[in-house]
């Protein structure tokens, strides 16, 4: 897999090109210096059907004593250690700073390909200011315009050209740049400072996301492909979800968003709880939330360690009255306790993550539901509505990624919901689908599938 790094000052439309690039909105774009704090992966995915991974960093920072800031240039550093190429961006509208040529010393020192991007091509100033880039000493620099999609056709063939190049030189064999199997997508969601960043790195074994005292360091979802037990993983960590009322600025407004669509792209979501907070409404929206898109759930208690002995019982029984209250629809979702900051048990939550992963994927023949749907009518006869009995004809799994069932009846509307209870508990037990979201429809009509049972 090829790696290219976005580096550059703040505000010269890293981010924008990094969405434009992938296809999809995945970092948060906005006039304000220092949005983007960690690195973003992403893959760039090319009709040659090269698999090249761009990672978007923080602005760099140079000469700057603020701590946060020297945490944001120390992951931009290790972006650019851990790529095989540079795209550095520098706005043609404003011309060269002075921190564009200390950047630019600092690349040439990497001994990595550097193309520079002068963004902003569209603008008029940019032609007064095109010979100040060249007075950086890079040979290929490339004008562009993120935001207009201009020159972004040149910038593809450039990573093309680069992956082709490493498949010559031998540095990476043809086999690490054809399509993956898609990996398994984890997201971490929760409220805001509950450890996810801290979680991530204590996974990856590394400083990989941005940590550190202040609320909300992370503001986008940021993506991370992860190899664990020889399984590949896309670790997606998101900002952290507040209550609305509490949401007022533009770019916090956009990270929950993109937070939300995290959820939606993800296999499996891992809630994130502060064992040491009381649980808030907001932890039951994100479960919700989680339950409405269908993906699968881990609950995990981070912090663990800190709280008392005596006090962990009542605890649980927090985390037992939210899932019954506020995600009932399912039963038996796996919760893992921890220290994502010292690292105890930390090992036990992966191991849930796949069983529930395994669990979502679940595919049931017709045969087996069919005869599972004889032995629930014989147990408990449907009722009787609009002075007919309720007749249930055939069952079938109609998707799964979550599981979810069809069946034919006579008067579909009719059905009572304790009764869809009722043959939905059966189906947990009978199949071990407890902890994951299930669906379960009532049909009405000819049996399309007469004649092609499994």
């Amino acid at each position: 897999m090829l790696k290219i790094a976005l580096i550059g000052r703040p505000n010269v439309g890293k981010s924008t090109l990094f969405n434009k690039l992938i296809g999809r909105q995945a970092a948060i774009v906005h006039d304000t210096p220092g949005v983007t704090r960690d690195r973003n992966y992403a893959q760039m995915k090319l009709a040659q059907q090269y698999n090249i991974t761009l990672i978007d960093t923080a602005g760099f920072e140079e000469g700057t004593s603020d701590d946060l800031a020297q945490r944001m240039n120390k992951i931009s550093e290790a972006a650019v250690d851990e790529a095989d190429a540079v795209f550095f961006v520098v706005d043609g509208s404003v011309g060269i700073t002075s921190l564009d040529e200390g950047l630019a010393h600092i690349l040439q020192r990497s001994n990595k390909p550097v193309y520079v991007l002068v963004n902003k091509a569209d603008k008029k100033a940019m032609q007064e200011h095109i010979y100040e880039v060249y007075g950086l000493g890079f040979d290929n620099i490339i004008e562009v315009a993120a935001e207009h999609n201009i020159g972004l056709a040149e910038v593809k063939n450039i990573s093309v050209s680069l992956a082709k190049k490493a498949i010559e030189e031998k540095s990476l064999s043809e086999e690490d740049l054809e399509e993956e199997d898609q990996p398994l997508r984890m997201a971490i969601v929760g409220r805001p400072n509950a450890g996810k960043s801290t979680l991530i790195n204590q996974l990856l074994k590394s400083d990989r996301m941005l940590t550190g005292p202040e609320a909300g360091l992370t503001r986008e979802s940021i993506s991370t492909m992860w190899q664990y037990d020889g399984k590949e993983i896309e670790l997606i960590d998101t900002a952290g979800l507040r209550k609305k009322a509490k949401i007022n600025e533009k770019i916090e407004k956009t990270g929950a968003s993109i937070s939300i669509k995290a959820i939606d792209r993800a296999h499996v979501v891992v809630l994130l709880l502060d064992a040491t907070q009381p649980f808030e409404q907001q932890d039951r929206v994100i479960a919700s939330k989680v339950a409405e898109e269908g993906r699968a759930l881990v609950i995990a208690l981070n912090k663990w360690d800190l709280i008392p002995e005596e006090e962990k019982e009542e605890v649980m029984k927090d985390v037992d009255h939210l899932l019954e209250h506020s995600f009932s629809q399912v039963k038996g979702v796996p919760v893992v306790r921890f220290s994502a900051l010292s690292g105890k048990n930390i090992h036990k939550l992966m191991p849930k993550v796949f069983a529930i992963h395994e669990k979502w994927q679940t595919k049931i023949s017709t045969s087996h539901l069919n005869r599972f749907l004889e032995g629930m009518l014989e147990a408990h006869q449907p009722p009787f509505k609009k002075g007919r009995r309720l007749k249930f004809k055939y069952m079938t799994q109609v998707a799964n990624r979550p599981p979810t069932f069809a069946i034919w009846v006579n008067l579909p509307e009719e059905v009572p919901s304790s009764y869809i209870r009722y043959l939905q508990n059966g189906l947990r037990e009978a199949f071990d689908l407890e902890g994951v979201v299930m669906r379960l429809v009532m049909r009405g009509g000819q049996n399309p599938y007469e004649g092609k049972k499994k």
